[in-house]
């Protein structure tokens, strides 16, 4: 008899934009064929991109994120650019203001992951909130959505917890469920 595999997951740690938030950046979407927009449910900031993860690794990994300390904070959405910066661009994302305790927070959790037995990251962060999805889009329509939305920014939010996501593909993209929050647990810096 053959035995079982065990279930993997591919997982991702990251910041989940508040509702409001959340909707606000959905009424910028529209207006570019070519681009299909997120909705308001998928709109996170991830920290760090995990992989398919099985059973045995699971465990260690939530062990490390719950070693993971830092201090509550406030992040500023601002401005709007695409990946990659040159050739076809295949995301529409918004920019976030600098912020020291986000960059820390990034490291720590790099950092345990790397202590629990996980492979380096070896991307740079590049903070950012992916708005769309880009296919052909018109590089027309993209450059004046992009012109008309370049100082847009929002007000700061505090962020209190980060959380582990799972993300399922599925033929009309993928789906993203949050798996568990760590709470922040010093007080709030700006």
């Amino acid at each position: 008899m053959a035995s079982k595999s065990k279930k993997s997951s591919r997982l991702f740690v990251g910041i989940a934009m508040p509702p409001l938030l959340a909707q606000q950046l959905v009424l910028l979407g529209g207006g570019i064929e070519g681009a299909r927009w997120e909705p308001a449910e998928k709109l996170h900031l991830t920290l760090r991109f995990v992989g398919d993860v099985d059973g045995g690794m699971r465990a260690a990994l939530d062990t490390a994120l719950r070693s993971v300390r830092g201090e509550r904070f406030s992040l500023t959405l601002r401005g709007c650019g695409h990946f990659p910066p040159r050739g076809e661009p295949r995301a529409l994302w918004v920019g976030l203001e600098d912020s020291p305790p986000l960059r820390a927070l990034q490291q720590s959790i790099e950092a345990a992951l790397r202590e629990a037995g996980f492979e380096p990251d070896t991307r740079n962060f590049a903070p950012h909130v992916t708005l769309a999805r880009l296919r052909r889009a018109n590089a027309k329509k993209l450059a004046g959505w992009l012109s008309s939305h370049a100082l847009w920014d929002a007000p700061p939010f505090s962020v209190e917890a980060f959380t582990l996501f799972s993300s399922i593909l599925g033929p009309g993209g993928s789906k993203y469920t949050p798996e568990a929050t760590y709470p922040l647990d010093g007080p709030a810096t700006p």
